[in-house]
């Protein structure tokens, strides 16, 4: 009603602290010309009701506010991407009682909230990557309320974290044992041809599961002078990120992957199929103890890659592109990028 009015709502308490004498004559005026007899006008134009949020409203502000991060998703995908946020939404309002509010939500309870998921690790052994991304997506909750409102409050989880935790990041593979056990002739041998590939596939592009997966058969250029993929949006999947689009020549075992398969991976092709690919990869890894811990996934070959190419002192801003990985700084942004050729003769130093 307030924006009917043109104007921005505000509670009493909020235009006392802050509103200036002319905004107080622009609002009388504006009630004066409504009749000044309507109690929900005089509600909306002088802050009548308390101007405050639930959890459950400011989740939802969330998701309104980053409806366009889940809009390309499939409903698997979306699902996968909202639950977490859900979670911590669930997990705080059971900390700090199903009344709590944004603006009754102080820093001291922020603080307590910050401990429990700390005591969380200690106690109960949860992994700090769990409890450290509750605590990033209420503050994302906290933070999206705020800015759909206008508030001038600051969020009371700023500045918080959860420190350490290095124990729940991906562990790579290590090269000795991609090559001795990965590749050990027979040691993918029972795995379908698809999701060997698709490891091989991996281990000299660093790409990952579902940028593999969704390629088509028109980016997969294993004859060409320079083999190469070409990793872009398409019909079958889009990328996370613009610069995760890019061409990557092809090397070692990853060439002799599409040369098996030069059409991709058809039979994972789908919604939900990279989850498919990496969860039928998983299981092989394990029930045969090619795991190297209990902690690396198919993932970790990306992390394997990238360590790769750090250690072997690849410039960083191709370190950054072949990756994936947005460039910082102006020199980026220059010139038409690395060619065919010069990209294809840095991957050659580090490929298995």
């Amino acid at each position: 009603m307030a924006a009917s009015y043109g104007m921005n709502y505000q509670s009493a308490a909020d235009l006392r602290a802050q509103a200036t004498p002319q905004e107080f004559e622009q609002r009388l005026k504006q009630f004066v010309a409504l009749g000044g007899r309507n109690d929900a006008s005089f509600d909306a134009i002088f802050g009548g009701i308390e101007d405050d949020m639930s959890i459950d409203d400011a989740l939802a502000a969330y998701f309104r506010e980053h409806r366009d991060k889940f809009a390309h998703l499939n409903e698997r995908e979306r699902a996968k991407k909202e639950y977490p946020v859900m979670l911590a939404a669930e997990d705080f309002k059971t900390f700090a009682g199903k009344g709590a509010t944004i603006k009754t939500t102080t820093v001291a309870l922020a603080k307590s909230y910050r401990q429990h998921l700390i005591d969380r690790v200690v106690i109960d052994g949860q992994s700090h990557s769990t409890v450290s991304r509750k605590l990033q997506n209420i503050r994302s909750i906290f933070a999206g309320a705020i800015e759909e409102r206008g508030w001038p409050i600051a969020n009371p989880f700023i500045g918080l974290s959860i420190r350490g935790g290095e124990a729940g990041q991906r562990p790579p593979f290590s090269d000795d044992f991609i090559r001795n056990e990965l590749l050990t002739p027979g040691a993918l041998e029972k795995l379908n041809r698809e999701c060997r590939c698709l490891i091989w596939a991996m281990i000299n592009t660093g790409a990952g599961p579902k940028e593999l997966v969704g390629l088509d058969p028109s980016e997969i250029k294993p004859d060409a002078d320079v083999p190469h993929i070409v990793i872009q949006p398409n019909a079958h999947r889009r990328l996370k990120t613009g610069s995760r689009k890019r061409t990557i020549p092809l090397t070692g075992v990853s060439l002799e992957a599409f040369k098996e398969c030069p059409d991709g991976f058809p039979s994972y092709r789908r919604a939900g199929g990279a989850e498919a690919a990496s969860a039928t990869c998983a299981k092989y890894l394990k029930e045969n103890r090619l795991s190297e811990g209990r902690a690396t996934t198919l993932y970790s070959l990306r992390h394997s890659f990238k360590d790769r190419i750090r250690n072997n002192d690849l410039p960083f801003e191709f370190q950054n592109y072949v990756m994936g990985h947005k460039n910082p700084g102006m020199g980026a942004h220059y010139g038409s990028g690395y060619t065919l050729e010069a990209a294809r003769d840095f991957l050659e130093k580090i490929k298995i």
